[in-house]
């Protein structure tokens, strides 16, 4: 297994670390283009399918309360996300027709919170913390995440694209005075 960098937390004191400690223990850096933090964590050079793609890699991600958002983009990869610890992420995605769903990622699976889900390639997503100083998630992506298959929204392409876009819901992509270059 190619694991990359990272120390591991050990229980049972993982579930009282601070955002600040998990950041440095994990190795994760601001994600630029989307909000939060990231480290890439497995990316197998050797699983490669037709084309030379890499099969899948994973990251940890995280939504802090001075991150609060992840900003709608789209992937072409198939993404299966999975809560490990921390405050809870609701999810929205958009289809091609306009059709908005939403889920929320956390540990509370007897009010409806989901351990895991997965977001097909295609949709716009975005994610947001709703409760704690953090949220910590990983991500494995198939096949592996490649940045030209990938798309970040700004509110002007979105209203674009949909119109009829509950205004509450563009506050979820960047402004495009606030992107400083971040993405093309």
């Amino acid at each position: 297994m190619n694991a990359l960098p990272g120390r591991l937390l050990t229980p049972p004191d993982h579930e009282s670390r601070s955002k600040k400690e998990l950041i440095e223990a994990l190795g994760l850096s601001p994600h630029r283009d989307e909000g939060g933090y990231y480290t890439e964590r497995y990316r197998p050079e050797r699983w490669r399918m037709g084309g030379g793609a890499i099969a899948m890699d994973t990251i940890y991600y995280m939504l802090t309360d001075d991150s609060p958002i992840g900003h709608f983009h789209r992937n072409k990869s198939d993404i299966v996300h999975f809560h490990h610890m921390g405050g809870s992420i609701r999810y929205t995605t958009i289809d091609d027709c306009g059709t908005v769903e939403t889920f929320v990622l956390g540990k509370d699976v007897a009010h409806g919170e989901q351990l895991q889900c997965m977001v097909a390639g295609g949709l716009w997503k975005a994610s947001e913390l709703i409760s704690g100083e953090f949220g910590l998630i990983s991500e494995a992506v198939v096949p592996a995440f490649d940045p030209a298959d990938r798309v970040v929204a700004t509110r002007a392409l979105l209203r674009s694209l949909y119109p009829a876009l509950d205004q509450e819901l563009l506050r979820l992509a960047w402004d495009e005075h606030e992107t400083d270059g971040a993405f093309a």
